[in-house]
């Protein structure tokens, strides 16, 4: 098995738009409690990865159930998880025996990318860096994970206390996130303003086979030249470097 396969989990070729896409976004979609002993072993996973690499975060993300396609549209479900988890369950060595448990164990935090065209019809690619927790190093879609904490939702911690789920409206905003997160990463990592963007259409969901990690895949196009996007590429790395 090799870092570069994925499985598709749901194909949209035509591409859907924000508004017809639905969501549930509820605890009942959050990680199975693992064993004591698992539960143990993950926050000793977690402790030496920080140990290696102090700037890690434990920032709270979107937890992937699934994604089907209805008679009228198609319904994602997600909980909340976060970094810790993932990095003791998906990207742990035994992750596949977790996975044979119950695909339940898994954090799977939901990921997003970008399938970004240029005016000249040529695609946006980036390298990550090399201190990042997750395939240092490699060539990408520019992309990243939508942020519980952009919608009152900080921390796993704050999930389980709050009553963020029955808030009126609070699938909307979750959906509305998927996109505007996905807007954010294209902003932080190439410098292209979303000005230039025109909207984002959900093209899939997809899953690596390695640590079963998943993604939303979203197609845009922006108005700026390949030429132009590389000077705000060049633009950002330097407000981005202290």
């Amino acid at each position: 098995m090799q870092l570069g396969d994925y499985e598709i989990v749901l194909a949209l070729p035509t591409g859907l738009p924000e508004n017809e896409l639905c969501v549930r976004c509820e605890q009942a979609f959050d990680r199975e409690h693992l064993t004591d002993e698992d539960e143990m072993l993950l926050e000793s996973t977690w402790q030496a990865r920080l140990a290696a690499n102090p700037s890690l975060f434990n920032g709270a993300k979107f937890r992937f159930a699934d994604a089907v396609a209805e008679n009228d549209g198609v319904m994602v479900h997600l909980g909340v998880t976060d970094y810790r988890s993932f990095l003791g369950t998906n990207c742990a060595p035994h992750w596949q025996r977790l996975l044979d448990a119950s695909v339940s164990t898994l954090a799977s935090p939901l990921g997003n990318a970008v399938v970004l065209e240029t005016a000249d019809d040529r695609v946006v690619l980036l390298q990550r860096g090399g201190s990042v927790g997750e395939v240092p190093n490699s060539v990408v879609m520019p992309g990243g994970h939508p942020e519980p904490g952009q919608v009152g939702v900080p921390s796993v911690a704050a999930w389980l206390a709050g009553d963020a789920a029955s808030a009126i409206g609070w699938e909307a905003r979750v959906r509305h996130e998927l996109w505007d997160g996905m807007v954010r990463e294209i902003e932080e990592e190439t410098g292209i303003p979303r000005a230039t963007l025109q909207p984002l259409r959900c093209i899939g969901f997809c899953r690596r086979r390695l640590n079963h990690r998943p993604d939303i895949i979203f197609y845009g196009r922006c108005a700026l030249s390949a030429v132009e996007v590389r000077v705000c590429a060049a633009i950002c790395t330097r407000l981005c470097v202290p």
